[in-house]
């Protein structure tokens, strides 16, 4: 079986990154390249993980130099982003309690919403949704206080994936028609593309082919625009899914020609940006298809593919890690409380 049938074209960075690689360039103190190393990490996280865990070292090494807490708090954040998008759960949980700490010693609410939110989106990952809901809803409260639109609708997306991966999908649709509403309000653009892709792959759920191929083709011709490869290989997966369920539908070979084509596309997208969380359900999803087409051996080397990389993300040890992390984050906390309350 050939997994990958096409090699997609790299797609250019936002102007933003463009514009802080050139300001790197020039002659700055170090707590200026502090911040332009964070704004570049941040910026490709969701684009490049790669590179944006690249940024984030580099951030993290100049800050403790100039022994800059701020900047070494939201260095943590960005590795912690980094990780996650890589699928690292056990790193990425790591650094964000590390740079929870840092911002509640700062209270810095802003840095304390964005690590409950991340730590919230990892537990998702682990399929933890109670405490994904638990962090995630702090984190909502928190940028709904301070008004910061653009993090509420982060967290509004970030929950309806949570009740999406429940099967919960009036709840689905309502936080991530919410998101939308909520970035085209402030122009959001990343928000927009997000929310629209989602609304899309639940509408497939809930077999309104029209709507959701509306949302999907709309969501890739966005993604495209902005260059960020893990977006558009979700809407590629979203739009193999489409084809799939259409296909068993109406019977017509056709549409399980194209479900394949763009599960190639997503496989070779998700590859080249090394994002494992998507991988793992792109295998899985080849599997079905190949099954579907009746390539009984290809559908069995895609699914060792899934199992591979699945056990990869969710293992005992990782688990262990994770609980030992909170554990510790919950004894700072206590021991915060004490010392308080001798003052």
């Amino acid at each position: 079986m050939t997994i990958f049938i096409c090699r997609l074209n790299s797609f250019s960075q936002t102007t933003k990154a463009d514009s802080l690689l050139i300001l790197m360039q020039q002659q700055n103190t170090d707590a200026v390249k502090v911040d332009l190393l964070n704004s570049l990490s941040f910026e490709y996280w969701d684009v490049n993980p790669v590179e944006g865990l690249k940024y984030a070292k580099q951030a993290l090494l100049l800050a403790e130099k100039i022994n800059s807490k701020p900047g070494i708090a939201e260095a943590y954040t960005n590795i912690g982003r980094s990780y996650r998008r890589m699928t690292n759960i056990t790193k990425a949980l790591e650094f964000s309690f590390k740079s929870l700490k840092l911002y509640e010693e700062l209270n810095d609410k802003h840095g304390i919403a964005s690590n409950l939110l991340n730590i919230g989106n990892a537990y998702r990952v682990q399929k933890d949704f109670d405490k994904a809901l638990e962090y995630l809803f702090k984190a909502l409260k928190i940028n709904e206080d301070l008004k910061d639109m653009v993090w509420v609708a982060r967290c509004l997306n970030s929950i309806g994936n949570v009740y999406k991966d429940k099967k919960d999908y009036k709840n689905t649709l309502n936080y991530y028609s919410r998101s939308l509403k909520t970035a085209e309000a402030i122009n959001d653009k990343d928000r927009i593309t997000a929310a629209t892709t989602n609304l899309g792959s639940v509408y497939g759920l809930m077999k309104n082919y029209d709507q959701a191929l509306k949302c999907d083709m709309e969501a890739l011709k966005m993604y495209k625009v902005l260059g960020k490869k893990v977006g558009i290989s979700e809407c590629y997966i979203n739009l193999g899914m489409l084809y799939l369920d259409v296909y068993k539908d109406k019977g017509l070979k056709a549409n399980l020609d194209l479900a394949k084509n763009y599960c190639d596309s997503a496989i070779a997208m998700d590859s080249e940006a090394g994002h494992l969380e998507g991988l793992q359900w792109d295998y899985k999803f080849l599997t079905t298809v190949l099954s579907e087409i009746g390539d009984h051996k290809g559908a069995l080397k895609s699914y060792a593919y899934y199992v591979l990389i699945k056990d990869s993300i969710s293992n005992g040890e990782t688990n262990r890690r994770i609980a030992q992390l909170e554990k510790n984050n919950e004894e700072d906390l206590k021991q915060k409380e004490i010392e308080i309350q001798k003052l």
